[in-house]
């Protein structure tokens, strides 16, 4: 009798795996005992964004419990019509839940499947960070606050990033700021599946080794054809635009006042490119050599922008009829292929379709690719800290009548929006007190005690 349930469970199992006819799209929720039948899904994927699909299906239970499908485990599973063996997984959670209608039968249901990635916007703080690298502070706030581990997330860097002395945490949620420090030095993310372990990987990286290679699809129109014949790419279009020619950057550092922190770089013999954006104030301390350029000096700012806006010189869009299309793939193409498109196309984004009735349809667009510019992300717009926010001078010593300041006069303070706990003097970066009269050789400084309230400008 045993033997026989065994039997029976492995059979079950099996043929849950085997989606035929119509039935090639199926949903499976971690702890969810009612039967799930996807009918027509929308899956938008994008480059250095958390994707989302959106599932239709039915259920012959009537009512499921929102507890039981929200911020659950699940895994959207899409398989090849013409050779089911070939299957695409999707994982994540169960971000959004919607009973649609129900009828006699059935019960009609819509649900949001994203990667766990994107619950962090649903958390929101003010905070600092000392000492640490850009990589080093997403790291901690994935795994401190939000229970990352190490098979969760993987950074593939060329660069080495230097620790910054202060990174301001704004009013922005997890996810915005940890995209916002990400773009400012041209980190992208894009997701994996680790099919061993069942899980979404957020891979980070910067520069083209991170893309996906090794998918040669034919340029072949399937109009009047059966979609069974095999997957391709058609319906291509190619969109150009005048991009800037040159990008200027200056800062400047307190600390080394006379050091002359400017750069420049231009795109030269280039009849498709006018003009020259000037920024100021990216917050680096050095100015950097062209040729490599340091990371985090104005050489490498001025380079990072002027990228950032010629990877988006020319976009291609297109169609296919394969699953495996993914943000961060380059895809080759066989056939009549334009010169544009003779190394591959970098897909950025896709918005992928499909019904029991219909063939799954995924619409791409893309870069071309490029050996010596990589893919760069748009900038976040950084939140504004109007006025002055209050802080408190501090000392090295509990309970010290002075405060201590180093050789340039400067103050630790313990700014009063921030919540974590700091040893005693370490509780920011080294401050400078503006003072009405001041000079190399004349001015006064009337020393702040410990516990002095103060207006910190940022």
């Amino acid at each position: 009798m045993m033997e026989r349930k065994m039997l029976l469970a492995r059979q079950r199992q099996a043929d849950k795996t085997k989606l035929t006819g119509h039935c090639r799209y199926r949903l499976e929720v971690r702890r969810c005992e009612a039967e799930l039948d996807v009918f027509s899904f929308t899956g938008e994927e994008r480059l250095f964004a958390p994707y989302c699909y959106t599932l239709d299906f039915t259920s012959t239970t009537r009512d499921i419990d929102p507890a039981v499908m929200l911020k659950k485990s699940a895994t959207f599973i899409l398989q090849a019509p013409e050779s089911p063996a070939q299957e695409r997984k999707v994982y994540g959670v169960i971000t959004r839940f919607n009973r649609v209608s129900t009828s006699v039968d059935e019960t009609h249901y819509q649900a949001c499947l994203e990667p766990r990635l994107a619950l962090l916007r649903h958390t929101q703080r003010c905070a600092i960070y000392q000492n640490q690298s850009v990589p080093e502070v997403v790291e901690k706030i994935l795994r401190d606050r939000h229970g990352f581990r190490g098979q969760d997330f993987l950074f593939t860097l060329v660069r080495e990033y230097p620790r910054r002395e202060l990174v301001v945490q704004w009013q922005e949620s997890d996810l915005a700021f940890i995209q916002r420090i990400l773009a400012e030095v041209g980190i992208w993310y894009r997701f994996e599946v680790d099919s061993r372990l069942g899980i979404e990987v957020v891979r980070l990286g910067d520069n083209q080794r991170n893309y996906q290679y090794d998918v040669t699809l034919p340029l072949l129109n399937p109009a009047g054809m059966n979609h069974n014949t095999g997957d391709s790419v058609w319906d291509l279009h190619f969109a150009h635009q005048v991009v800037t020619q040159g990008v200027t950057v200056r800062d400047y550092n307190y600390r080394e006042a006379e050091n002359y922190l400017q750069f420049q770089v231009m795109r030269e013999r280039d009849s498709t490119t006018e003009g020259e954006i000037y920024r100021y104030g990216d917050h680096f301390l050095t100015r950097g050599e062209k040729i490599p350029p340091a990371v985090e000096t104005a050489a490498f700012y001025a380079r990072l922008h002027h990228e950032r806006d010629l990877c988006h010189q020319h976009l291609i869009s297109g169609k296919s009829s394969s699953p495996v299309l993914e943000p961060g793939l380059v895809l080759e193409m066989a056939g009549e292929v334009p010169a544009l498109l003779k190394k591959g196309v970098l897909i950025v984004s896709t918005q992928s379709t499909a019904r029991r009735d219909s063939n799954y349809l995924v619409s791409f667009i893309g870069i071309p690719y490029s050996e010596s510019i990589s893919y760069r992300p748009a900038l976040r717009e950084r939140p504004v800290i109007a006025g002055t926010v209050p802080a408190r001078v501090t000392s090295d010593w509990p309970k010290d009548t002075y405060s201590h300041i180093d050789k340039m006069g400067r103050y630790r303070i313990k700014f009063d929006f921030d919540l974590d706990e700091w040893p005693l003097g370490g509780e920011s970066l080294w401050v400078r007190l503006a003072r009405p009269y001041a000079g190399s050789t004349y001015g006064f400084h009337w020393p702040l005690v410990q516990g002095t309230e103060v207006a910190v400008a940022f």
